[in-house]
């Protein structure tokens, strides 16, 4: 059966058929349009335009020297993530450096994310999906991490425990967290009202978290700092870099400056 369409008979087949198609074409549309692609307008334009607003959110961030992001919401969660003095969620090519020095690129599109690496050993406390997570073929819903000096301590799901257990005792980092990222819970993702399944679709409908490596470009000065020294800054480095979606419409983040503030 396809679409509940009986497929014993060549007719009812080349139906389904042509509502798989259709769903496609609509799904195809759907997909240009989160990434911002319409024809009548100048696609470029619109992603360059883009890629300010999202560098001035990064670097207004950036501005204030967080130090901790304390999440809480309505499904359980309250957990304190630590960044470290040298975490920058603004990515911009240094004013002195040459042009030919850098290539500008998209690592993912769409995207609606503005993202940091966290202190390795700074995470406390109890965070729950809110979405589901595509591992190793399997849809794992409704589970949640308990961290303690940044390290899971507890898998809580009700199915699929074996595999989280197993993705965070991939190696003596894969426990940790490598990626904190900050998305409008309004993105055009989300307001789809759809899961895709795929985590590079749906991380951008929510903030969310990634257990394993961090990204030594979202150190400050990183191009000129060896990986010993970022590692040493406090990034984390695994095998593994794994998203899920924690934010929801009830998600509140109180965000503590350097000062006490």
């Amino acid at each position: 059966k396809i679409c509940d369409v009986d497929m014993t008979t060549k007719e009812p087949v080349e139906e389904a058929l042509k509502v798989f198609e259709n769903i496609l074409e609509e799904l195809w549309k759907l997909l240009l349009k989160l990434c911002y692609i319409d024809e009548t307008n100048d696609v470029e334009a619109t992603w360059a335009a883009k890629d300010v607003r999202t560098a001035e959110r990064g670097n207004k961030i950036d501005s204030y020297n967080f130090r901790t992001l304390h999440y809480t919401a309505g499904n359980g969660t309250d957990l304190t993530v630590t960044l470290t003095p040298y975490s920058k969620f603004g990515h911009q090519r240094p004013k002195d450096a040459p042009p030919s020095n850098f290539v500008r690129f998209h690592a993912n599109i769409p995207s609606e994310e503005i993202c940091t690496s966290p202190e390795k050993f700074g995470t406390d406390g109890i965070v729950f999906a809110s979405k589901p997570l595509v591992l190793g073929g399997k849809s794992i819903e409704n589970f949640g991490f308990r961290f303690e000096k940044g390290k899971v301590v507890e898998v809580i799901a009700e199915e699929g425990k074996e595999m989280l257990e197993a993705l965070v005792a991939m190696d003596e980092n894969s426990g940790y967290l490598g990626e904190v990222a900050l998305v409008d819970y309004h993105s055009p993702i989300s307001m789809s009202g759809i899961v895709y399944y795929t985590t590079l679709i749906d991380e951008n409908a929510s903030c969310h978290l990634a257990l394993g490596s961090g990204y030594a470009d979202t150190i400050k000065d990183f191009q000129n700092r060896t990986m010993e020294e970022c590692r040493a800054m406090g990034l984390n480095e695994s095998m593994i870099h794994v998203d899920f979606m924690i934010g929801t419409d009830t998600m509140n983040i109180d965000a503590t400056c350097a000062d006490g503030s």
